[in-house]
Parts: C-alpha cells; structure tokens; sequence
C-alpha cells in the first residue's frame, strides 16, 4: 500500500484506488463482506488524513481493466490445474478487414492442432474473455474424458434397452451405408452390438440414462481398430461449459439445433428469409454493418426456418473482389434475436480473418486448389474451397428469399428469465417433438474447483452435420419431413455441394 505522491504515481503502474476494492475481490483470499470492511476502512483513513490510497496489483493484471480480472484469475485455476496454458489476446488484424475488437485465443495442453479455445466478441471483452476460457475448457475435457474402470459399462443396447441412449435412433449414416460395410471403419451395428457406456441423464425423460462414450469423448474412438462401429465421427458438436450447469446445457442444445437447422436448408437449397438489418435500431450493430460497406464487403443475415423456439441466423459475407474468401459464413441458435445476430456476424468475420491466412499460405506455396476429389475435403480444404473466387455463386439460392422487418421479431422469452427456465422452454419444444435430449457430464476433477461444468449434449434424431466429406451424412428424417412442416418443398435430390460450415 502507498501513498499518492507525485513519484509513487509516475513510477508505479500496477496500482489501483482504494475506492476499486470491489473489484479486486478474485485476487484476496477473503469473502466480500471482509473486503467491502477493508474498504470502508481505507475509504475512511484517506478521508481522515486527506490523502489518496493505493493498492499494488500483481505485474500480469496491470494491462487489463478490472472488470477481467475475475475471468483472468479463472484462467490462472485452471492454469493451476493443468488445463489451460496461456491466454492473450488476439490483435493480428489486416488494416483493410472489419475488426473484431475483443478476441482471446486460450492455449490448452496437449491439445493437436485447431483444438485451443477462441473467444470473439464485437462489444464486449469480458464476454470474449470467458468464451475463450470457456471453449479451451471444452476442448481439453473432450480430449481427455476417459473414465476409469468402474465408471463406464462396456455392453450391448440390448442388454440395458430401458437405461440408455436410444443409439438406433441416430440419424447421419444411412442403414443401406451401414450394412454395405464399404467404409474404411466399421458401422454396422445392432441392439446385439458391444459399446463402452458411460453414465448420463435424459432431460427429456427425467431419468439417469448410459451413453455411448464415442458420442462424448475424443480420446475414445475405438472405430479405428475396429473394437466398435462407428456410430458417428467425432464432433464437438453439443458441448458446452458454463457456471451454471443449465446454461451450459441449453448452450449445447441450441448449438445442435442451429446446425441441425443449416444442414436441412442447405442439402434442401431452401431460400430462407432475409433479415433487412438496415431496419435494425441498434446504434453498435448499425456501424458494423456500415463498415462491410466501407470494406467493399456484402454482408447477408438470413433467418434460417427451423420448428424450435429460437431463432437461427446465419451470417454470409461476401467478397467480390478476389482480396480476401469469396464466402465465409457463422452460424449461431439463440432466444434472441440480436444475440444471434451479433454472435454469427462475430463468428463470420472470425472464420474470414482465419481463411484469408490460410488462403495468402496456400497461394504462397502455389498450392492445388481444384479439389477434384470431393472425399479429400475435411475441415482446412473446406475453408479453401470456399475461398476460392466464384464459390459466391453457389450460395444463390440461400439469397432468393424475402426481406423481413427484424424490428417484427421478437425474443422467444424475456432475457432476464433465469437459466433454468431459458432451459425448461428449449426441452418443452424437444419433448412436443418427441425427440430424446440427453447429456454427459464431462468436467476434468482437477477443472470442478473453479465452478465451471463442461456438458456435452446429444439429441439422436437431429440432422448432424458433417465435416469429412469422405463420410457425408445425407439421411435423416428431418431432412425431408422439416421443409414440409415449415411449408416449404423438400429437394427431390440432396445438394452435394460440400458445404461453407467450418
């Protein structure tokens, strides 16, 4: 603690007023009422003896404001435990592309390539901050669920029917596809099938409920010795880490939602309808769309038809000029409109700003971009494909549907409704359906000091969407019956075009 002379004060940064206790709560080992004392106390002797005080702060929070300090001592928990490496923030920006202002990038160990936490955010850091935390979080569980002996069943549907996951139901691969066993992995399967199970509960159906553990871990994937069948390649699809575990759980429901949503409309070529976002009130999100202009880029949010209460937008943007990725896209399921609005133009701009790098590596290395055969695209080569000039033609039909008033659509329910209720409306909607939803907890033992749940949700019947265009998934239910409800016309046959979703 120091006085406020003139020469504390040029020659100590990491100093705060007193009057800031509050916020420095994450660094004491003290509960509030105790700080809010010491405070008062502080407060007091600076009034008593007229001069300022100051508290030092430690060197590594000197550059951030005081509301991170809370998500950075997070960090540090979860640094303690081994999970996450580093955090900084993300400023590598070309001068002639739209700025994400707050952008974290959460370094996890022993985590391959692509699999570190992101966190964007166009208006606020903390936001940002805690998402990229909380992705590094989902990423590593993911990596490392492996439950012990004990904690995990291996034995067939048949045998424990009424206690599991309905695995029949999972839509993606074909049945023909499964018993053709052409693919390089097994994927027949039966109730007679052999599977490691681990324990999960069905919010549908209230009850505990066994899971398939290739459904929820990256590390397990016995497929590829061929101890079991692959019910599904792995995605991270459905997970989700929040404080709170029923947000942490609607988070990952939505996210199966949105992508069950694009993936019928786009195998579907439906037109949905177009947000006119020039009708948008909102002062923040009319300069990021004055600044596409600015940026000679075009910027189109559709409101893709879905039968969920929520809404799912979709963010395009398109360069004409040759400059940057032709097409890039974001994606995001929400309650609320300007949420998912705001969120998938901050995914779009992120995936542009990802793409156009990896787009200047492969020109520099005079790279092959025909991709000619359709099978060899995963994740990087999609990015590429849609990256080329000209792809924007291919995206037509998303465009053709008509413009709608955002200003008439309103939140599904009130924003300061609790967790729980957010949550409750999502599975009323999946309950009407009649579709299973459940979920596994995933956490790390050493992550469950700091407060966070890592959860990954699966609803079977959803249309998933796929990555590996080696093994598509173009069967489903809802792939056809969707449209019809929403009043739309099913394709007769399926777009194959690999799609823009990375």
């Amino acid at each position: 603690m120091s006085t406020s002379s003139g020469s504390v004060q040029n020659t100590i940064k990491k100093i705060i007023p007193a009057k800031e206790l509050k916020n420095f709560k994450p660094l004491l080992a003290a509960p509030g009422f105790v700080l809010n004392s010491i405070k008062k106390l502080l407060v007091f002797f600076e009034e008593i003896l007229g001069i300022k005080l100051w508290i030092e702060i430690p060197e590594e929070l000197e550059d951030f404001e005081p509301e991170l300090w809370d998500s950075l001592m997070l960090a540090a928990k979860l640094k303690d435990a081994g999970i996450i490496q580093s955090i900084s923030r993300v400023n590598k920006n070309y001068p002639d592309e739209i700025k994400i202002p707050f952008h974290y990038h959460a370094k996890i160990y022993g985590a391959p390539g692509g699999w570190n936490g992101s966190g964007a955010n166009l208006f606020n850091e903390e936001a940002a901050l805690r998402a990229a935390i909380g992705e590094g979080l989902e990423r590593y569980s993911m990596l490392n669920f492996l439950p012990k002996n004990g904690n995990f069943l291996d034995t067939s549907l048949e045998k424990i029917k009424d206690k599991a996951l309905n695995i029949l139901k999972i839509v993606g691969i074909s049945p023909e596809e499964r018993i053709a066993r052409n693919s390089v992995f097994p994927l027949y399967f039966d109730e007679k099938t052999n599977f490691r199970w681990v324990k999960g509960y069905s919010i549908t159906e209230e009850k505990p409920v066994f899971v398939p553990l290739q459904l929820v871990s990256y590390s397990w994937r016995p497929w590829r010795e061929g101890k079991e069948p692959m019910l599904r390649m792995f995605s991270s699809t459905g997970a989700a880490v929040d404080s709170v575990t029923e947000k942490a759980i609607l988070h990952g429901l939505l996210e199966i939602i949105e992508r069950d949503t694009f993936f019928i409309t786009w195998l579907n070529k439906l037109a949905p309808r177009k947000l006119g976002f020039q009708k948008i009130g909102d002062k923040k999100l009319q300069k990021i769309f004055d600044s596409f202009e600015e940026k000679l880029l075009e910027l189109n949010l559709l409101l893709l038809p879905t039968d969920f209460p929520c809404y799912v937008i979709l963010a395009i943007i398109i360069d004409r000029t040759g400059v940057g990725p032709a097409v890039s896209v974001g994606g995001t399921a929400a309650l609320s409109l300007t949420e998912a609005v705001e969120k998938s133009i901050s995914e779009a701009i992120k995936i542009r700003n990802q793409t156009r790098k990896m787009l200047e590596r492969a020109r520099e290395i005079q790279e092959d971009l025909s991709f000619d055969n359709p099978a060899s695209i995963g994740i990087r080569a999609r990015a590429l494909l849609w990256a080329r000039r000209g792809m924007e033609n291919e995206i037509d039909f998303l465009l053709k549907g008509e413009e709608i008033n955002p200003e008439d659509l309103k939140d599904f329910i009130n924003p300061t409704t609790s967790p729980k209720e957010k949550l409750d409306h999502v599975i009323q909607s999946l309950k009407t359906g009649g579709l299973e939803a459940s979920y596994v907890d995933i956490t790390p033992d050493q992550a469950k000091e700091s407060g966070l749940r890592s959860i990954f949700t699966i609803i079977p019947e959803l249309q998933p969407m796929h990555i590996e265009e080696a093994l598509p998934y173009f069967y489903g239910s809802r792939l056809h019956d969707v449209p019809i409800k929403l009043g739309y016309l099913p394709a007769k046959e399926l777009n194959k075009i690999p799609h823009p979703f990375i």
